[in-house]
């Protein structure tokens, strides 16, 4: 059985055209897709999508980890104090699942942060083995700095038309929806 399914975005006003044919065979789903004449198998799909990762990782390691390093901080470390932030007060269980990342490991990276000053860390009243964190002022004072250098991104940008920004968030959102598709078959 095939099922096909065309998916459409526009990048510097071209139209680019891809499709996805799902069959089935030995009892696993199968993915082929075609670019213009071009067919690419399981293999040359999973090395391309390997490559627009590791580019896409590289250029955010670029640009962003020298503003979390004018802080003393990681890009990782960044990440889960903006998550804390936007909470206000988290668990370290809420944190684990919130950033995707073993609680184990979480736990020893926020004893980290509370060592530098960047967040309290405070045990539950009724539950013992519950840890909240909550940010410090100087975590509070770090993220609103990495926040306003964030913003001179939003200059470059600015500069972009939309329908290419919308084209850019639309190809992330398809990468994030084959990633979370291959996460299901793997599993």
């Amino acid at each position: 059985m095939y099922k096909i399914s065309l998916t459409k975005f526009i990048l510097d006003n071209k139209i680019f055209n891809v499709n996805i044919f799902y069959y089935k065979m030995n009892f696993k789903n199968y993915k082929r897709v075609i670019r213009g004449d071009k067919m690419l198998d399981d293999f040359d799909l999973k090395e391309e999508i390997w490559n627009i990762v590791h580019t896409l990782r590289h250029g955010a390691e670029k640009v962003l980890s020298p503003i979390a390093n004018s802080e003393g901080l990681t890009l990782l470390q960044v990440y889960i104090l903006l998550y804390i932030h936007k909470y206000g007060m988290v668990s370290v269980g809420k944190l684990s699942k919130g950033v995707d990342i073993n609680q184990g490991n979480i736990s020893s990276m926020c004893k980290k942060l509370e060592k530098e000053g960047f967040v309290f860390r405070t045990r539950g009243h009724e539950d013992e083995r519950v840890v909240s964190l909550k940010l410090t002022q100087k975590g509070e004072r770090a993220i609103s700095r990495v926040r306003e250098k964030v913003k001179k991104i939003d200059k470059i940008l600015s500069k972009y038309p939309k329908e290419k920004i919308d084209a850019v968030i639309y190809g992330f959102n398809v990468l994030n929806e084959i990633f979370s598709q291959l996460s299901v078959e793997d599993s």
